[in-house]
């Protein structure tokens, strides 16, 4: 198994006080057992032979355990432009992170909003890239020729159309196994998305009432899928593929519109 790095931020402030998706009802707060799933979560990884990185939580931004910070390529960090101005304090926070980290910091036009690794999602050399509700094609188009610039001329860059603001990041909808196969909810994507996915990478459907569960906000560490507990009918095709999964208790984090990806950042 290839040795994976995720970044992580502890849930210490994390609590619904506003509303900026369908999933959360400030009238829902979250319980003590938020931390207790985080740390399984993290524990989880530690077992599946990854290195967890932490970065200090910040009271004010609850979010920020939803670490949408950017996206990675080649040590040099692109960090997110945040839709909701209830996030857009987190950037900085994430830019000195990877600062202090030693990576070097390429930024999109502040003009285009994009929230990254939640709407970038890599199978080999293509990049599936969400757009329509978060973040816009035209940040997508400002990543592509930074990465071609670091020296991706080969990566293909695919814009992915999202129109189910349950489903508000592409990670939220769709999950890259390898780097020709995925699952996804079919009905979070338009009609020229789905065209888009079909023609690139083979595809698993899987049912609504597993969608909601957030299905596809899973973690894939080799054979290995971390994914938010019942999501039986998914997991038994993932089984039945040769996968391991992992499911994991998630509730309190779905309360704010995320699991177990939403809550770690890929780093290598």
């Amino acid at each position: 198994m290839d040795k994976k790095e995720f970044l992580m931020c502890p849930p210490d402030f994390f609590d619904i006080e506003y509303s900026i998706n369908p999933w959360m009802n400030t009238q829902k707060k979250t319980s003590d057992t938020k931390t207790q799933q985080w740390m399984v979560l993290k524990e989880k990884f530690a077992e599946l032979g990854a290195e967890v990185k932490l970065m200090k939580p910040q009271e004010g931004l609850p979010d920020m355990v939803y670490i949408d910070a950017g996206v990675i390529y080649n040590s040099v960090f692109i960090p997110s432009n945040f839709y909701h101005k209830e996030r857009q304090g987190e950037r900085k926070f994430f830019i000195e992170w990877f600062k202090d980290n030693g990576y070097e910091i390429e930024g999109v036009d502040k003009s285009f909003f994009f929230e990254g690794h939640g709407d970038t999602l890599w199978a080999g050399n293509k990049l599936f890239c969400g757009y329509g509700i978060r973040s816009s094609i035209e940040a997508h188009q400002e990543i592509s020729k930074i990465i071609k610039k670091l020296g991706g001329k080969n990566i293909e860059f695919l814009p992915i159309e999202l129109t189910d603001q349950r489903f508000y990041h592409l990670d939220t909808c769709f999950c890259p196994l390898d780097n020709s196969r995925a699952f996804f909810f079919p009905e979070a994507f338009s009609k020229k998305g789905r065209e888009i996915l079909r023609k690139n990478i083979e595809l698993i459907p899987i049912e609504e009432d597993e969608a909601v569960k957030f299905a596809c906000n899973s973690v894939v560490i080799g054979k290995n899928i971390i994914i938010p507990s019942g999501t039986h009918k998914i997991c038994g095709k993932l089984e039945g593929l040769g996968y391991k999964t992992h499911q994991v208790e998630m509730d309190e984090f779905m309360k704010g519109g995320g699991a177990c990806k939403c809550l770690s950042m890929p780093l290598g």
